[in-house]
């Protein structure tokens, strides 16, 4: 046998080797190089029903309206996490319903809540990246940088009455 056979058959019984092994999975993957070992399926399709998992984002921006009876906080948002690059540079709709405020009682009403944040107040939003069906993000933690809640000023006035004391006493 020549040189040039024997390099044929070696190549064929190759190919003969290796089509089971492609043919295994299903086939050609569809987007060879791309799938990741997942079987060409789109990464929806990998959590257990078709649904994608919510992420965790942190979004920074300006408040832009509240509506209290809904409990909708409109916010423009600046800057987000990686999950929620979608939502920067437009306004989104978050329900604050049942999300904790951290902001100075602004209105003076005694209780910290979502209407005291003010048209204008940048605030940092934390929330997952899928929407209600209602087009709302459910908000988790809102904290007003514009009006940080004050600190405690009894530990202050303790430090100034120590003071007092001290001086009172020599």
């Amino acid at each position: 046998m020549s040189i040039i056979n024997r390099t044929a058959i070696a190549v064929s019984a190759l190919a003969l080797a290796a089509a089971p092994a492609a043919f295994a999975k299903g086939g050609p993957p569809s987007n060879p190089g791309g799938d990741h070992g997942n079987g060409g399926n789109p990464p929806a399709a990998q959590h257990g029903k078709g649904h994608a998992k919510p992420k965790k984002v942190v979004a920074k921006g300006t408040v832009v309206s509240y509506d209290a009876t809904t409990g909708t906080l409109v916010v423009h948002v600046g800057r987000a996490s990686h999950p929620g690059k979608s939502m920067v540079g437009t306004d989104v709709s978050f329900d604050v319903s049942k999300a904790r405020i951290t902001a100075a009682d602004s209105n003076n009403d005694g209780k910290i809540d979502a209407s005291d944040l003010a048209v204008g107040d940048k605030v940092v939003v934390q929330t997952t990246n899928v929407a209600g069906t209602d087009g709302r993000y459910t908000a988790k933690h809102v904290v007003d940088q514009t009006h940080p809640k004050s600190s405690d000023s009894s530990g202050s006035t303790d430090s100034t009455d120590s003071t007092d004391q001290q001086t009172t006493q020599s």
